[in-house]
C-alpha cells in the first residue's frame, strides 16, 4: 500500500484519474446531488479530508477530495479552490445540487452559484434569516424549530440568509431522522 500511496506517477495524474471517473459516473446525470463535507481523516484529527461525493445506493462515490492540516478546516480560498477543481472535474453539461452541511458558510454558497450550480444547505443556531418581503425582519434560524416536523418537510418560502451580505434562498424546515452515515 505504502508503495501505492507513495506512487510520484500516480499521484501527479490524479486528476486525471478523478476527472475520467467523474465523467464516467456523471455522464446521464445532468443535476447529480454532491455531497460535500470536512471529515477527519486521522483520529487525532491533524489530518482532514476535504471530500465530493456522490450518493448511491445507500452510501457515496468519491469524485473527489483533497486532504488538509487542521488548521486549514473551514478555510474559505480552500473551499473556493477545491469548488474550482470540481468544477474542472465534471462534464460542461452538468450543473449538479450540492449538499453542504452548516459548517459551510455563505461565501461558499455564493462560490456555488457561480458556475450556475444549485445548493442545499443546513442553516445553524445563531443563524439569522429574513422574509424576502420583509427583508428588516431577521429571526433567529432557532426561532424555526418549534415548526418543523419529522413527517414532512414544509417550505416557507423565499428568504435572505446573513444580514451583512444577504444570499437568497428557499426556506425549508425539517427533523430527519437521526442516521449515521459513514463518509
Amino acid at each position: 500500500m505504502d508503495r501505492l500511496a507513495g506512487n510520484y506517477h500516480l499521484n501527479s495524474e490524479r486528476m486525471e484519474i478523478y476527472g475520467a471517473m467523474t465523467r464516467w459516473l456523471l455522464q446521464s446525470l445532468p443535476m447529480p446531488l454532491i455531497l460535500i463535507g470536512w471529515s477527519p481523516l486521522t483520529t487525532d484529527q491533524h489530518q482532514q479530508r476535504l471530500r465530493a461525493a456522490l450518493p448511491t445506493g445507500g452510501r457515496s462515490v468519491t469524485l473527489y477530495e483533497e486532504i488538509h492540516p487542521v488548521k486549514k478546516l473551514g478555510n474559505r480560498r480552500i473551499q473556493q479552490r477545491f469548488l474550482r477543481s470540481l468544477q474542472a472535474l465534471l462534464p460542461a453539461d452538468v450543473a449538479p445540487i450540492i449538499v453542504a452541511d452548516s459548517g459551510f458558510r455563505t461565501p461558499f454558497f455564493r462560490e456555488v452559484e457561480n458556475p450556475g450550480w444549485h445548493w442545499l444547505g443546513r442553516i445553524r443556531n445563531r443563524d439569522f434569516i429574513a422574509r424576502v418581503n420583509r427583508p428588516n425582519d431577521w429571526l433567529a434560524a432557532k426561532s424555526l424549530y418549534a415548526k418543523a416536523t419529522r413527517t414532512t418537510p414544509k417550505c416557507l418560502g423565499p428568504a435572505r440568509w446573513v444580514r451583512s451580505h444577504p444570499l437568497n434562498g428557499e426556506r425549508v424546515i425539517f427533523i430527519g431522522p437521526l442516521e449515521v452515515v459513514n463518509s
